[in-house]
């Protein structure tokens, strides 16, 4: 690759020799790979490629002069991004074409989870008053009636005065003192989505 200098000449058959005609040309073979990456990864670090947004970063490592095209899971190549909107895998490649018509691709799959986790519902582990659902207990344990990820983190609030206002989140719920209690469960997955129980009293 590089700059060149052609040079011709025209000789008859008198062996008359023309002046010198000059082309300088640059030859390029060559394009350098796009790089780029997820614009948020919302899992549980930042390369884990799952997410909750499909957004992709800017586009660098192109040469000056060069377009980019985007394809979405082995559609056509376009001049913009569109991200996909479907939970699952998608793969995304970038194409970006030199001057000299020069190609050079990269590509990126991620996990795409917009779904939160199931929605929780509290009970006791323990309802130790005179009817077996009266929510009267001397235990202070409670529990979630639902299966939650490993991955999940589920956390609790609760209000001592009616609901006029609530602890802020914690994953354990541990009251000291007797008393009337609203409970309200949070849970998160790995990539942030979340869900709130109903209020249970």
């Amino acid at each position: 690759d590089g700059s060149r200098t052609v040079s011709a000449v025209v000789k008859d058959p008198a062996g008359n020799v023309s002046s010198a005609q000059t082309l300088t040309l640059v030859i390029d073979t060559s394009t350098s790979k796009p790089v780029f990456t997820l614009a948020c990864d919302s899992g549980n670090s930042a390369s884990d490629l799952i997410t909750k947004q499909a957004g992709l970063s800017a586009v660098t490592g192109i040469e000056s002069g060069a377009t980019v095209a985007y394809q979405v899971d082995g559609g056509s190549f376009a001049s913009s991004y569109t991200a996909p909107s479907d939970n699952g895998v998608h793969t995304v490649v970038v194409r970006s074409t030199d001057l000299a018509g020069n190609t050079a691709t990269e590509s990126l799959t991620f996990t795409l989870d917009l779904e939160a986790p199931l929605k929780p519902t509290i009970s006791l582990v323990c309802d130790t008053g005179t009817f077996s659902a009266d929510k009267v207990t001397y235990t202070s344990e409670i529990k979630l009636d639902q299966t939650f990820a490993p991955t999940d983190t589920v956390e609790y609030r609760y209000s001592t005065n009616s609901g006029v206002s609530f602890t802020a989140y914690d994953t354990l719920f541990l009251p000291t003192t007797s008393g009337t209690y609203l409970v309200q469960a949070r849970v998160t997955d790995v990539v942030g989505n979340q869900v709130v129980s109903d209020i249970f009293t």
